[in-house]
């Protein structure tokens, strides 16, 4: 899975997504994936924002921002996740499918 790097944004799709299960747990396969958490990387790598998607057992749409870098603004995260939709879906479906490469964050 490829790495998203866009503008002054960087998520590393190995260790910068973690999904957790319905008993709030990280996720191994053995329940079904509830959240998937997103470490956003911006222009001075010292802080990072945090997306969550909420729900992943029924829909990949329902996420907001739990953090923002103080380098950025939560407008541009929602964009960022809006306008690369399907690298979040694929990569979440990716970590479900291979829960062996659950991110640790």
């Amino acid at each position: 899975m490829e790495n998203l790097e866009k503008g002054k944004f960087k998520i590393e799709s190995h260790i910068g997504v973690a999904i957790s299960d319905v008993n709030g747990r990280y996720y191994n396969g053995d329940y079904e994936a509830e959240e998937a958490s997103f470490h956003i990387v911006s222009e001075d790598d010292k802080e990072c924002s945090i997306v969550e998607f909420k729900d992943i057992i029924n829909t990949y749409d329902n996420f907001e921002v739990f953090q923002v870098a103080s380098d950025t603004t939560e407008k541009e995260i929602i964009e960022l996740v809006n306008s690369n939709k399907q690298w979040f879906d694929d990569v979440i479906s990716w970590k479900i499918e291979n829960p062996d490469e659950n991110g640790e964050m």
